[in-house]
């Protein structure tokens, strides 16, 4: 009865093995590339470049924080900010995607979802009884003319790159993927870019680990 038991629930459950021999992150099409095209029912295979298609969550926003989300990109003539050109309208966690004008959307910090001080707002000095913390992309620093009494909260510098994100090798339109063509070589806090091949490098979480003292 067990070992029927236990068949039945590997049949019925959305993470059971399939047939795919692809796991998470696997390379999964591109020009030349023969091995298999498929993907575990959880993952898409996602267009990178015509090189390099990669099995990725179907949940994962590939947009940055402070990112792009909608309008038009910057082809010409430019081109609608539609999954159909290879570009998503979502926003990393905690984020959402802020209309400013027919050409651009932004994901900017939802600020119902913290306690910390907002951008360019005060986060410490003698007597703060306020959040001493920042909103991401933002961190809390000495007023320059006056360190005692204030510190506000100052952006850092941004990283374009999503995590999971590209990082290096070739863009979705076959352009180098380099400061030229407007493109980070950066990853977010935590990740690394990691190479994968000449077509494509990734940001993967960082594997190393910090032991407490």
């Amino acid at each position: 009865m067990f070992r029927f038991s236990a068949l039945v629930i590997a049949a019925v459950s959305p993470f059971a093995l399939s047939d795919c021999v692809n796991k998470e992150f696997d390379q999964c099409g591109g020009t030349d590339f023969a091995g298999d095209s498929c993907c575990q029912t959880y993952d898409n295979c996602t267009f990178v470049n015509e090189y390099y298609s990669q099995c990725q969550p179907k949940d994962l926003c590939l947009n940055a924080m402070y990112g792009q989300c909608g309008g038009m990109d910057h082809h010409q003539p430019p081109r609608p900010w539609t999954p159909t050109n290879h570009h998503q309208t979502c926003c990393p966690p905690s984020f959402i995607c802020e209309y400013e004008n027919e050409y651009y959307s932004q994901c900017i910090f939802d600020p119902s979802n913290t306690t910390c001080a907002l951008a360019y707002k005060q986060c410490g000095g003698e007597g703060w009884a306020g959040p001493t913390c920042c909103v991401p992309g933002f961190e809390c620093t000495p007023d320059a003319a006056n360190p005692k009494y204030y510190s506000g909260c100052n952006p850092v510098p941004i990283c374009s790159n999503a995590r999971y994100g590209q990082c290096g090798g070739i863009g979705p339109d076959g352009e180098p993927w380099d400061k030229a063509h407007e493109h980070d070589s950066c990853c977010p806090d935590g990740f690394e870019c990691t190479f994968v091949d000449q077509y494509f490098s990734q940001c993967k979480a960082t594997s190393t680990v910090v032991e407490a003292a």
